[in-house]
């Protein structure tokens, strides 16, 4: 068996058909890969769902766990997989129809770990952006860390949907995912980097990746979002460290790029307005949201606001940057829709 592709499923019901069948129409008649689907305790019709999976098709496996999280789910995944190589995708996006042609295609470099691009999709619109490397290329474990940072700024390193494993390498390293209950892709991915000897970074495209879908892991706020978030940068800033690295105004922009995102999601939530500010001076009491005035970043209306404690202003900003852009693509779609 080459490659195993692994689904965690948790209630995603709705979305579930769409992924499983960009998969299994390019499955179905192949010897050499297996679909495995771990539903973690699902309580809407995820189960019955994988279940007819495996009864339909020969190459599909369903486990059935009670519920422990998304990263436990991917573990046991891991633990059943018969592929030489892993794939891990999520169970609200899906692949385009030559994903598993190119991955198989891949393999054939024999690198520990291959990286592709992928497209970023508006739940709303279907509006498609990509992301993809200009060249595709091998590097030795020396020319990854040397390019490292520049390859950190492309945004294609934080998740594990555009890449492959070897499942050897990850049993060897005794790398599995923890159960952080945001961020997993991030903490995984660093600790592969730091044990990798080779990467195979691919220029093609191979993957939708639906971005704020309501109810999705990423669209949420959760308390505890921005010290999650900076552990991560702590790991990042380890891990360049021991690259012998040094990018302390890449390190600054991210920490600047957590604190806005994490405030976007607050002024995003159902909270009322009043605690909506309680949060809001909450994550900017911290001695690194301070020290980050002394850094030097394009300029931004959103940062300005939220340094400045407007937050007033702010909220209404992010409001009506929310609301105007989807009005737009709303519009654009139509557009598009109707020249079809």
């Amino acid at each position: 068996m080459k490659l195993s592709i692994i689904i965690p499923v948790y209630n995603v019901a709705e979305y579930l058909e769409k992924c499983v069948t960009s998969i299994v129409e390019q499955i179905r008649t192949r010897n050499d890969t297996e679909l495995i689907l771990v539903d973690d305790g699902s309580r809407d019709r995820s189960p019955q769902m994988c279940d007819k999976y495996s009864e339909l098709y020969k190459n599909v496996k369903t486990i059935h766990q009670k519920n422990a999280g998304s990263g436990r789910a991917r573990n046991t995944g891991i633990e059943s997989a018969r592929g030489t190589y892993l794939y891990f995708v999520d169970p609200d996006d899906y692949l385009t129809p030559k994903t598993v042609a190119e991955i198989l295609k891949m393999l054939e470099k024999r690198t520990a770990l291959c990286i592709f691009g992928y497209w970023d999709v508006d739940y709303v619109t279907n509006k498609k952006g990509k992301k993809a490397f200009s060249t595709s290329r091998v590097l030795s474990k020396a020319s990854f860390r040397k390019s490292f940072a520049s390859l950190f700024k492309t945004e294609m390193l934080y998740t594990v949907w555009n890449k492959v494993y070897s499942r050897q390498f990850l049993i060897e390293n005794k790398l599995f995912f923890g159960n952080a209950s945001m961020g997993q892709d991030v903490r995984f991915n660093l600790a592969v980097y730091e044990k990798v000897e080779s990467v195979y970074l691919s220029s093609e495209c191979l993957y939708y990746y639906v971005q704020d879908r309501n109810g999705s892991s990423t669209s949420r706020y959760r308390e505890n979002s921005l010290q999650l978030k900076s552990e991560e940068l702590f790991m990042l800033q380890a891990l360049l460290n021991k690259f012998g690295l040094d990018e302390p105004a890449l390190i600054a922009l991210l920490h600047r790029n957590i604190f806005l995102d994490v405030s976007r999601h607050i002024i995003a939530c159902g909270l009322p307005r009043r605690d909506k500010i309680k949060e809001l001076r909450k994550i900017c009491a911290s001695q690194a949201f301070t020290e980050l005035g002394k850094a030097k970043f394009k300029p931004s209306i959103s940062w300005l606001l939220l340094y400045k404690g407007q937050y007033n202003f702010l909220i209404l900003y992010v409001k009506a940057r929310l609301y105007l852009q989807s009005k737009l693509d709303g519009l654009l779609y139509s557009i598009d829709s109707k020249s079809m």
